[in-house]
């Protein structure tokens, strides 16, 4: 099975990390372009603090977080639309395999197979990262909603503490407008932090100090950061400043990514709804809800309709269409040295321990005790319902019920928030005990989309807890929020995060046949390339099954390549079926076999691979080949010729045809004798010089020649007919002018019938081998020149062919 680089707890982590938004004016903004940066992207790279940091929950105790990470978004930053997405997806899974071979291999030996299986999937980990950065965040969760807000003024700006009160301002507007626009925000108050830049090279020192003084008095000292960057004027060389030669480049992996949202940010609409509205089209785009499978051991289509394009494109491509300028050029952090990544290391720092930490504590405590104080009253009226009894009907297939009559301050929104809050900062049994809360009251309240979401934490926050070795993984409830959300509430998102994320806790379980039925709960005929990768996925799972299932590695190795020529990847399909090709080479596999030697010639011909498309038709038209019936022969051979066509096109050497079989042992050469009209035309008279009933009789008569007249010992006995059977290491002698004439058997193993027109032999005559030498004594050029018949020069030869 594929590995990761990353442990299962980091790769959650990851996944579900506090968001921060950073708002930034313009003054500011034109100080960080001076690092062909914006201030989102100059403090990506230093989000995950190096060391431990600490917290108290409500209950007092002590909650260390190990290796935080927090995810920086500009607050004008949108989910990429719809083209877009797409794109960044298909590229995601195309550019790995492209940028470099992958040699990670590992050995399986079986009593039957041998083979050498690919330990990683990059591609797939690519297309995962990829989805979880761009997918969107649901109405029924926190997780991604932005814990806080950076404000950014320069010291450059002629009044910055009324430039914050604007920015504060403008946050309040945004968030309270109705209908909702995005950003989404964790809560209504929200953290805010306030930055004050400071261009070293530029700006007064004792004016910034000066500001920040006010600054801290009407924010707070906790709140409030002066950052000072720009040590480096532009243009000046590190030797200036006692730099090293090389500084590093942590930006470049960053910007990439942003730079394609922030090319579409004038084109985009900021109303909430229009903006899930362009996500669901995502949704129905990238998934392509209508789209129907054909099961790739059926009939063989020879059109390239579905399949005539190949993903070269690259992420340099805009959602538009349009180039964009490529970031591998473009220095990162020129006006930034050592000791200004150092200050970047503090402010993060200090905004998380001495800022985002303090009010993490607050809002949990608020919430702690907001929960006790309504549980008293959910217990008083849960008496009578217990008596009087209730409504216990599963939600499974039925109709959505809308989640609007759960309020902000209803007990499931704050018991859902708490334990969102709890699982960003790894308090994870808190997190699970409100999870597990939630989960209760909405099944009770039928709101099928927030229970499928407490379902799905509940495992995660179970896994995550240091006890979870000893628990038993929850997977039931796995389970049913797939089902609810693929089948009752219809966001296959969801869904989709779901199988990752619970399918990583069971492969770090060893459940790998469990991993294989999520994998295969959303393989289906939604969308073809997540399909295509979930196969591949559930197909190495059985690689770690003991005993590996090798031929249902094969089977799925196979569906999940079929699915990548129908997402348009064809390059990964190619690597699926050559991985699965000595598989199915054993004995009784021949129509598997051929499926995938006709599926691997047709797609390497597109890709213009000819050499392997003829090696992989070549391995059909094999001579203990005769499974397929006529019309599968037929539709093989006619692509066999199209690629035939275009490979002698382009190269002046022919390949060998793999039909008619020539029988090599009926071969004969006639160098002398004449031609006889027989049946209206001329035909070879090569029996009539075939002597090998009375060659013993030859043979003496030549020994009692020689034995009576020495005279004749010198002499050898001229060859004119060369068979089988005849000395064929004996140098022929052709004379002049007077034809040659070749015969042999040719044995048709289709099942068609086959016509031959125009049939040539190739033949080359060579001097080196002659060891005879001339009565030339200096070897000339054209003694030893090696001569060959032109093959797109008509030349006329006689050539005698029997078919079977």
């Amino acid at each position: 099975m594929a590995q990761t680089k990353k442990s299962v707890s980091e790769f959650i982590q990851d996944a579900f990390c506090p968001m921060i938004a950073v708002l930034c004016s313009y003054d500011a903004e034109t100080i960080c372009r001076k690092n062909n940066l914006t201030f989102a992207e100059l403090i990506q790279p230093f989000c995950r603090l190096p060391s431990e940091v600490a917290y108290r929950d409500p209950s007092n105790n002590l909650i260390i977080l190990k290796n935080l990470r927090l995810e920086i978004k500009d607050y004008n930053s949108l989910p990429p639309q719809n083209t877009l997405a797409k794109k960044l997806l298909n590229d995601a899974v195309f550019n790995v395999l492209t940028n470099g071979s992958i040699n990670n291999e590992h050995e399986i030996d079986t009593e039957q197979y041998q083979l050498q299986i690919k330990n990683t999937t990059p591609w797939f980990d690519s297309w995962r990262d990829c989805f979880l950065r761009i997918a969107y965040n649901g109405d029924h969760e926190f997780l991604k909603n932005y814990l806080a807000c950076i404000m950014v003024v320069s010291t450059s700006h002629l009044d910055p503490l009324d430039a914050f009160a604007k920015l504060v301002q403008q946050q309040i507007q945004q968030q309270q407008q109705i209908p909702a626009k995005l950003p989404k925000w964790f809560m209504t108050n929200i953290y805010k932090y306030f930055v004050l830049l400071h261009d070293v090279t530029e700006g007064e020192e004792s004016k910034a100090i000066s500001v920040f003084g006010d600054l801290k008095q009407q924010y707070g000292a906790g709140n409030c950061h002066l950052l000072q960057i720009n040590s480096k004027r532009p243009g000046q060389t590190n030797n200036d400043i006692n730099e090293g030669p090389n500084m590093p480049d942590p930006w470049r992996i960053y910007v990439k990514q942003s730079s394609l949202s922030i090319q579409q940010q004038s084109k985009k609409d900021n109303s909430l709804s229009d903006s899930l509205s362009n996500l669901t089209e995502l949704i129905d785009q990238e998934l392509n809800l209508n789209t129907s499978i054909t099961h790739p051991l059926g009939s063989f289509d020879t059109s390239n309709n579905d399949l005539s394009s190949t993903t070269t494109t690259t992420i340099d491509e805009g959602y538009d269409g349009s180039s964009i300028t490529s970031t591998s050029t473009i220095i990162h952090g020129a006006c930034l040295t050592l000791s200004d990544h150092d200050r970047i290391h503090v402010f993060m720092n200090e905004f998380v321990t001495k800022g985002l930490l303090l009010w993490v504590e607050t809002n949990l405590k608020t919430f702690n005790e907001q929960i006790t104080s309504r549980r008293g009253l959910t217990k008083l009226f849960a008496m009578p319902k217990k008596f009087f009894g209730g409504n216990t009907s599963t939600i499974k297939n039925q109709p959505i019920i809308s989640s609007t009559n759960l309020t902000n301050d209803s007990m499931e929104i704050v018991l859902r928030r708490t334990a969102d809050l709890a699982f960003l900062f790894q308090h994870y049994e808190l997190a699970y005990t409100n999870y597990y809360a939630a989960k209760r009251d909405l099944s009770r309240d039928q709101a099928p989309t927030f229970y499928a979401g407490v379902l799905e934490m509940c495992c995660l926050a179970n896994f995550m807890q240091d006890s979870s070795a000893s628990k038993a993984y929850p997977i039931q409830y796995m389970d049913e929020a797939i089902e609810i959300y693929a089948v009752v509430s219809r966001l296959p998102i969801f869904a989709t995060r779901c199988v990752l994320m619970s399918t990583e806790i069971l492969k770090s379980k060893e459940a790998y046949d469990q991993a294989v039925q999520q994998f295969l709960k959303l393989s289906q005929e939604d969308s073809d390339l997540r399909g295509a990768l979930f196969l591949e996925q559930a197909s190495h799972c059985f690689l770690n099954y003991r005993p590996p299932f090798i031929r249902k590695y094969a089977f799925y190795m196979v569906i999940a390549g079929h699915r990548y020529l129908k997402a348009g990847q064809r390059l990964h399909a190619l690597r699926c079926y050559n991985d699965v090709l000595k598989i199915y080479g054993k004995p009784n596999w021949s129509l598997a076999l051929d499926h995938i030697n006709f599926t691997l010639g047709k797609q390497s011909a597109l890709l213009h691979q000819t050499n392997d498309a003829m090696k992989s038709f070549n391995a059909l038209f094999a001579p203990n080949n005769n499974i397929q019936n006529a019309q599968q022969q037929i539709t093989f051979f006619k692509e066999y010729l199209t690629i035939f066509n275009q490979l002698t096109s382009s190269n002046t050497v022919l390949p060998e045809l793999p039909v008619p079989l020539i029988d090599n042992t009926t071969i004969k050469i006639l160098l002398a004798g004449h031609q006889q009209p027989r049946m209206g035309g001329y035909v070879s008279n090569c029996n009539d010089f075939d002597f090998d009933e009375t060659r013993d009789i030859w043979s003496e008569l030549e020994r009692t020649i020689t034995a009576y007249d020495r005279r004749c010992s010198g002499t050898r006995t001229q060859i004119n007919l060369f068979t089988n059977r005849t000395h064929n290491q004996q140098h022929p002698i052709a004379v002049a002018n007077e034809t040659i004439r070749i015969e042999f058997y040719a044995r048709n193993t289709l099942q068609v019938p086959l016509l031959l027109s125009e049939v040539q032999i190739l033949w080359k005559f060579s001097l080196t081998g002659w060891k005879r030498k001339t009565s030339i004594s200096t070897d000339t050029a054209e003694e030893w020149k090696e001569y060959t018949n032109d093959t797109l020069t008509p030349q006329v030869r006689i050539i005698y062919i029997y078919m079977d």
